[in-house]
């Protein structure tokens, strides 16, 4: 099989630096639902790289949506209790192309089956663990995207911590390096002036949510990390 082709700022296992600033791009509204709390699966076609399990990350809101087809019954009364909206015009309305949160990376695991929304884990064998991090508390979990699930991995994103405002950032897919999109993004356009603002460099986990933008005022984690 050949090598897996990396853009510049995704994260490559085993070769780039854990400790710098990651970020998670997933489309809206599920950005959204998970930033609220609602729920914390988000389905990809692979597990996490094991050296950021348990880290705080950047939850990025992409440019694109995610189908309304491709979403559950569930999702749709969540959206209508929560934003009194129906989930396709939910859409129209929630911030893109932006930071919206911090979320903690906490497990993974392979999906064997979904049934009534919730999602059952394949737990594998002798010689395989198709699974990561606290996956165990996330089994059975419901999840609000449908389609192909079975066989895909779905990532828990827990304990979220909403920015103060959007940090507005175009995305790379997937997961990036956050400090290096944001500085290309000030190259790209010299006369914005996102930039971050570093933690103590002794705190265990620098928030990658904290950053400062002339155009968006200063943006905070609320309760901090």
């Amino acid at each position: 099989m050949p090598e897996r082709y990396y853009h510049a700022l995704e994260f490559v296992p085993r070769k780039s630096d854990p400790n710098r600033r990651w970020a998670l791009s997933v489309k809206q509204p599920l950005a959204a639902l998970v930033a609220r709390g609602i729920t914390p699966l988000v389905i990809k076609s692979k597990l996490p790289p094991p050296e950021l399990m348990g880290k705080r990350i950047a939850l990025h809101a992409g440019a694109g949506d995610v189908p309304y087809k491709d979403f559950s019954e569930h999702a749709a009364s969540w959206t209508k209790v929560i934003w009194g909206v129906e989930l396709s015009d939910l859409r129209l309305a929630l911030p893109k192309s932006a930071v919206i949160a911090t979320v903690k990376l906490e497990a993974a695991f392979r999906v064997k089956r979904v049934a009534e929304a919730r999602a059952y884990a394949h737990r594998g064998n002798a010689y395989s663990a198709p699974f990561a991090g606290l996956w165990e508390r996330h089994d059975t979990r419901p999840v609000f995207e449908m389609g192909p699930i079975e066989g895909r991995y779905a990532w828990a994103l827990t304990e979220p911590k909403l920015c103060a405002r959007p940090v507005p950032l175009k995305g790379m897919g997937g997961l990036f390096d956050l400090e290096a999109a944001l500085s290309q993004q000030r190259a790209d356009d010299p006369r914005g002036s996102t930039s971050l603002t570093m933690r103590d460099e002794g705190s265990p986990e620098r928030d990658p949510c904290e950053a400062r933008s002339d155009d968006t005022g200063s943006i905070q984690n609320q309760g901090g990390a």
